[in-house]
């Protein structure tokens, strides 16, 4: 069950799985009184769309609508229902998140069944181009609390200290890459930086397993010895 903060502060929203009687929703509990609850209906067609995260403002929930090896980036509100951000059918877009301002979203985009992701940025709910963040394997991209900064799992690259091995053998380290998209054209980015390794943390799709916290502190999760996942 994926289940994410949102809309309000006190509610939790998650995927109800379907049975023989109901289709599969999304329902919104209220984490004080888990009796009151809203539901999302899935919308219309095959696939499965999980719950990637709210907007700050409670507005809109934003997710991944999985089929097959393809995957959209998925986005509903009360008034309009659900849109397609992406609808590219050679592509998998997913680990969405939307900037702390509502006016750029993060995301992957690999082409369909192939695990060769680079992080992306566009304009959310705008008009305008997706960005290409890096050149090489980038993954479950994520923003700083103030939007100043992204961040994403990456591998290490030749020749910068880290590793020297190919690209597929490299260990994963967080990269930081500034961000400054104010203006109201292009942003303005500045190149990845290593932060700190990422081996031994659990990575999941379509939906990232990590988070930055306003503190500056990171909420990941580590694998033990026995390959069980262990909150970090």
């Amino acid at each position: 069950v994926w289940a994410v903060i949102g809309a309000a502060h006190n509610e939790l929203t998650y995927r109800v799985n379907p049975t023989a009687e109901t289709d599969s929703t999304l329902r919104v509990i209220n984490i004080d009184d888990p009796s009151q609850f809203r539901e999302i209906e899935h919308p219309a067609g095959a696939g499965t769309v999980l719950a990637g995260e709210w907007t700050s403002d409670g507005e809109y929930l934003v997710g991944v609508h999985w089929q097959g090896s393809e995957a959209d980036l998925v986005v509903w509100n009360e008034a309009e229902g659900w849109m397609n951000l992406t609808d590219s059918p050679t592509l998998s877009e997913m680990h969405p998140a939307v900037s702390p301002d509502g006016r750029w979203l993060l995301y992957n985009m690999s082409p369909a069944g192939r695990n060769d992701f680079r992080v992306f940025v566009r304009p959310f709910l705008r008009e305008g181009p997706a960005i290409q963040i890096t050149d090489e394997f980038g993954f479950a991209p994520v923003w700083s609390t103030d939007g100043s900064e992204l961040l994403y799992v990456g591998r290490a690259e030749s020749g910068d200290g880290l590793s020297d091995q190919p690209e597929e053998d490299r260990p994963r380290w967080i990269f930081s890459v500034t961000f400054d998209g104010d203006g109201s054209g292009r942003p303005r980015l500045g190149r990845p930086q290593p932060v700190f390794s990422a081996e031994g943390f659990g990575q999941t799709t379509p939906i990232r397993a990590w988070d930055a916290a306003p503190d500056g502190r990171f909420l990941m999760i580590r694998k033990s010895s026995n390959e069980d996942f262990l909150s970090a």
